[in-house]
C-alpha cells in the first residue's frame, strides 16, 4: 500500500540521515538505522553488491575508502505493510575523492 505522506516523508528523512553519515564515511551511524534482525536486506548500486542482516551489513573499513557517496532523489514511491517500508527510487549519486573530480550521475 502507498505511504502516506507523513509516513513517506519519514522514510525519506531516514535515507537522507544515511546518505549524510555515508558523506561523512560515519560507518556506525549509517548501520545505526537499520534493524537489527536477520530479514533486512541492503542493495547497492552494483551487480552483486546486496548484504542481508547484520553480520553482512559493509563493515567499519568503509569509512577508510578514499572516495565518499552520497545521494538525492529525482523520483521515488515509498510503501507499507504495517512496520515494514519500501522505496523503489530513482537517485543521483554523488561521488567525491579519490583523487579525481566529484562526480554526480542518476540511476535507478
Amino acid at each position: 500500500m502507498r505511504a502516506d505522506v507523513p509516513t513517506e516523508a519519514e522514510v525519506m528523512a531516514l535515507l537522507e540521515k544515511f546518505s549524510n553519515a555515508c558523506a561523512l564515511r560515519d560507518t556506525e551511524d549509517a548501520l545505526r538505522l537499520f534493524a537489527q534482525d536477520d530479514d533486512i536486506l541492503f542493495v547497492g548500486s552494483e551487480a552483486g553488491k546486496r548484504s542481508r542482516g547484520p553480520k553482512e551489513m559493509p563493515s567499519s573499513s568503509a569509512s577508510s575508502r578514499e572516495k565518499t557517496y552520497s545521494w538525492s532523489w529525482e523520483w521515488r514511491s515509498v510503501s507499507v505493510a504495517g512496520p515494514v517500508a519500501w522505496v523503489m527510487a530513482e537517485d543521483v549519486d554523488h561521488v567525491r575523492g579519490g583523487g579525481e573530480e566529484a562526480n554526480t550521475f542518476p540511476t535507478a
